[in-house]
């Protein structure tokens, strides 16, 4: 921001040369000659150019900011007149954050904050804004900097899977308006990026339903149905559309795939159908017996099914690999299972 007294000088001037000349428009009567409008035009004209100055005084001399701001105000003023000269000096008096940021383009103030979070999360995570760790993101939606508030929201939506969309959906709950609209947002291009997805793939599989076709549609169902943004409902209906075009992947000569195995089961446990997804989930350890997600499902599908002799065995190779997806509290169950039907007071 340059020197108050050419900001105190050029918002007076600007105010009071429009202010007179609405004040002889008002007061005219009769027909307007040659001299007077051009006196009318030549009042509008200072204003216009004298508003403007004072706009891009409020940013650092020779800035981006400083030559939008000039730009934005002299066509605020130019084109509205009375109007425009009072936003502009509305603008004067709060000027938008966006002039801090580098580059030739002026954007608006939202976008600006947007901006700068990113930047901020991306600086305190390792590994840039679709790498940074859940947890930092989940420090930095409760962090009192509401600009942090709003970057973790873009991390989230970069990152695109279910603790994202969960945490998502517990920021629509936010106090700042910002952050609960990119939210929103980033739900919404979450939501319609696997509806394109999902077409795509149908498409595909109708000109040439092969196996390849079928699986690639199948992981995108049973993908978009494990992040849980739909009602249970629609759930149900993914994890069915995925389980038929999955199971159309398998070939009967080809190699069993662990993956696709895994993926069938998973949707195949949200459906209810627990024999047919134990049976998958062995079916996949058969072929990569440190299957993390198998073993996992494994371990869940034994439990529900009171399967307690071979629940300790399964626990105990999870908890061998050492996996870092799996979080400390599920970590603590596993240990807890581990240990026999006695440690969940389970009689046999």
């Amino acid at each position: 921001m340059r020197t108050p007294l050419s900001l105190l000088l050029a918002l007076p001037l600007g105010l009071a040369a429009e202010l007179t000349a609405a004040l002889l428009l008002l007061v005219h009567s009769g027909p307007m000659g040659l001299p007077k409008i051009l006196s009318l035009l030549g009042l509008h004209l200072f204003a216009t150019a004298a508003l403007a100055e004072a706009l891009q005084l409020r940013y650092e001399a020779g800035s981006p900011g400083a030559t939008g701001a000039w730009q934005l105000g002299l066509a605020l003023a130019m084109l509205l007149p009375g109007f425009g000269p009072l936003l502009v000096a509305v603008m004067v008096v709060r000027p938008p954050r966006s002039a801090l940021v580098k580059g030739d383009d002026f954007i608006s103030p939202m976008e600006f904050r947007k901006q700068q979070a990113e930047a901020q999360l991306a600086i305190e995570g390792d590994k840039g804004h679709a790498g940074v760790q859940v947890e930092a993101i989940g420090d930095a939606l409760k962090d009192s900097d509401k600009a942090k508030r709003l970057g973790a929201v873009e991390a989230l939506r970069a990152l695109e899977n279910k603790q994202a969309v969960e945490m998502l959906s517990k920021s629509l709950k936010n106090t700042v308006f910002e952050v609960r609209y990119h939210a929103v947002e980033a739900l919404a291009t979450i939501n319609k990026k696997y509806s394109a997805r999902i077409a795509k793939a149908t498409d595909a599989v109708e000109k040439k339903p092969t196996p390849a076709n079928h699986r690639t549609l199948g992981e995108v169902y049973h993908e978009y149905a494990m992040l849980e943004m739909e009602d249970p409902s629609i759930q149900l209906h993914l994890h069915r559309n995925a389980v038929g075009n999955l199971t159309r992947a398998i070939t009967p000569n080809a190699q069993p795939d662990p993956e696709l195995l895994t993926r069938l089961a998973t949707s195949l446990e949200a459906m209810g159908e627990l024999e047919q997804a134990s049976h998958k989930y062995r079916a996949a350890l058969a072929h990569d017996p440190n299957n993390l997600a198998a073993l996992l499902g494994s371990a869940r599908l034994q439990y529900r099914q009171a399967q307690y002799e071979q629940l300790p065995t399964t626990c105990r190779q999870i908890l061998k690999l050492g996996a870092k997806e799996v979080s400390q509290d599920y970590i603590n169950v596993l240990a807890l299972w581990a240990e026999g039907p006695e440690a969940l007071g389970i009689q046999q």
